[in-house]
């Protein structure tokens, strides 16, 4: 019996790597070096990246910098909402997040500003994105009443 477990568990890893290959929408090899990076970067706690390291690895890795773009875009990653990713919902991410496809880029995109996550991006979530990158003209403005009165006027 024992020489079947571990056929059992390569083949348990070969269905897995599979799933995450239809899943991710990246070719085997891909999925691998991301496998093998979350484990790399996760070792406190094993297994589990935080919010602050994910935030950290796309900083790094890719030079974003935005904080409330990193929250959002790390909040569609976190599918379960656990507080920290998986291997399967970081290779899953990365998945859309690298991917070529311009579809799956565009989902991503609108998940990313639908802030609640109800399938509509309104008018209140763009002025959410917008606060951040306004620059208050002078320290008396209200943020809020700038941008409402500039996509007024437009």
């Amino acid at each position: 019996m024992s020489h079947r477990k571990p056929y059992i568990s390569v083949h348990k890893h070969q269905m897995r790597l599979k799933k995450l290959c239809r899943e991710s929408s990246l070719p085997v090899d891909k999925v691998r070096q991301l496998i093998d990076y979350f484990n790399f970067v996760t070792t406190n706690p094993p297994g589990k990246m935080p919010r602050a390291q994910f935030r950290a690895e796309m900083t790094e890795l890719f030079t974003l910098n935005d904080d409330f773009m990193l929250d959002n875009l790390y909040r569609c990653f976190d599918q379960k909402n656990r507080g920290y990713l998986i291997m399967e919902e970081y290779v899953r991410g990365m998945g859309m997040f690298l991917s070529d496809n311009l579809s799956i880029k565009i989902r991503l995109c609108f998940q990313v500003y639908d802030l609640n996550g109800d399938g509509f991006i309104s008018r209140e979530e763009i002025l959410q994105w917008l606060k951040g990158s306004l620059v208050k003209q002078s320290h008396e403005d209200d943020t809020d009443e700038s941008i409402k009165s500039s996509s007024i006027s437009s």
